[in-house]
């Protein structure tokens, strides 16, 4: 009798060895499902990178439709993917994005769920969707067409009166500006009106989802009111106040970026050349603006209705002067600024006069380490927040911004470390089983 047992207790863990493993599911961010015409192909998603380079036999791309709400969309997760392959499996989720909020909505879902891993999923809600509904974005883009469109006109009017003073042609030209000004600015305020009381509503509407991904959200609180009792690691990005010409240049090229042959290769130089080829064009036409300046300034010792009127030229130079720099620096601060990234700090300071010292205290703008979307500060979670059996790793990829959260060199390392070591725990290694 003693011998059957043992023998019926080698078959056992025989069987429970070959059966029991361990699965992954991939759960993609907002609108992903775009990429994919039948949902279903994974070399359409950044994520699809990493079911091929880690789990191609294990390993599950979950598809789903944005136009839901967000525990909606966990139960389409849950019910299509992981209850039809979870026997005997452990169950690891991995979501990027608003795919992150989605898994945390699978954890009651089943008790096969072992560990959860997140990137640039904002767990505080998203700061840019509380703007997006209160119309604040609409600001920033009036301000940002303003910029442009006033160095333009302030150009034609002025250089037109400081070289034909007095001309029926500037006198016609400065009235067809005036003219062009106030039907812009009603044509800006029947934009803004439509934006924010037509746009953004039925955008919101067909995106529940989005309403329950802004900052303090019921959503959101419930969420996050909920212990986490498996390991959890959540990855956030770190970037500069350039975040959003890196962010537009990698979107840009969306395709390259999912492409499993440049999984260590980053887009963010590009957009950067980008930026400098747009401040290439106003710096030329700052310096056009002092070629004539020079040339009036000549001219003018014998034409003495230039000696004035050359002053115009240098006044339109200003508005060009103020585009460059809002290109240069102003533009990130403020998407920073719409983003949650950008934030006031208590700074002192101390200087000598006369061998006396003074001090000063005062708030300066600081830029919070962000990946493009969302900053430390609403991706974070406290390790307080883990329940029984939990753990929580807060993990930073450096240089990494929200749309290379699938095929960059530190993301990369972040997943070997978690898959193939145990620098996570065991719960994270595919090559043991709990």
């Amino acid at each position: 009798m003693k011998r059957v047992l043992i023998i019926l207790s080698i078959i056992s863990t025989l069987t429970f060895s070959v059966d029991a493993g361990k699965i992954v599911f991939y759960i993609h961010g907002t609108f992903a499902e775009t990429a994919s015409k039948d949902h279903s192909d994974d070399d359409t998603h950044k994520l699809g990178i990493y079911k091929r380079v880690f789990t191609p036999t294990n390993g599950t791309l979950c598809w789903y439709d944005s136009r839901n709400k967000l525990h909606d969309i966990g139960t389409h997760c849950y019910n299509k993917y992981v209850k039809t392959q979870e026997t005997n499996n452990d169950v690891i989720l991995v979501g990027h994005s608003m795919g992150g909020s989605v898994v945390r909505t699978m954890l009651d879902k089943s008790s096969n769920i072992k560990g959860i891993i997140t990137a640039g999923t904002a767990n505080y809600g998203s700061v840019f969707f509380n703007k997006l509904s209160s119309g604040d974005v609409w600001f920033f883009l009036q301000d940002m067409y303003n910029k442009g469109s006033n160095a333009i006109t302030v150009s034609k009017v002025n250089i037109a009166n400081a070289l034909l003073p007095g001309s029926s042609f500037a006198a016609s030209l400065t009235e067809r500006v005036c003219k062009y000004n106030s039907d812009k600015d009603k044509t800006l305020n029947f934009l803004k009106t439509g934006f924010n009381h037509v746009a953004v509503p039925v955008f919101n509407y067909i995106y529940p989802c989005l309403n329950e991904m802004a900052q303090n959200s019921n959503f959101n609180n419930e969420l996050n009111a909920k212990k986490i009792s498996v390991p959890y690691i959540n990855i956030y990005g770190a970037e500069d106040a350039w975040e959003f010409v890196r962010l537009l240049s990698t979107q840009a090229q969306l395709k390259d970026v999912n492409s499993i042959k440049n999984i260590d290769k980053t887009y963010d130089e590009d957009g950067v050349k980008l930026l400098n080829g747009g401040l290439s064009v106003v710096n030329f036409i700052q310096d056009a603006h002092d070629v004539l300046y020079d040339v009036m300034s000549v001219v003018s010792i014998v034409v003495w209705k230039y000696k004035s009127t050359k002053e115009l030229v240098r006044q339109a130079r200003y508005n060009w002067d103020g585009l460059y720099k809002y290109i240069q620096t102003d533009m990130h601060n403020e998407i920073s600024k719409y983003n949650g990234s950008y934030q006031y700090e208590s700074r002192t300071y101390r200087y000598t006069i006369l061998g006396r010292t003074y001090t000063m205290t005062s708030y300066v703008p600081v830029v919070r380490e962000n990946d493009g979307m969302n900053c430390d500060k609403t991706v974070m979670l406290p390790e307080s927040m883990a329940g029984t059996g939990g753990v929580i790793y807060n993990v930073r990829a450096t240089g990494v911004n929200h749309m290379e959260m699938g095929n960059h060199k530190k993301m990369r390392e972040i997943f070997e470390q978690a898959f193939k070591t145990n620098t996570y725990g065991s719960v994270f290694k595919l090559q043991q089983t709990q």
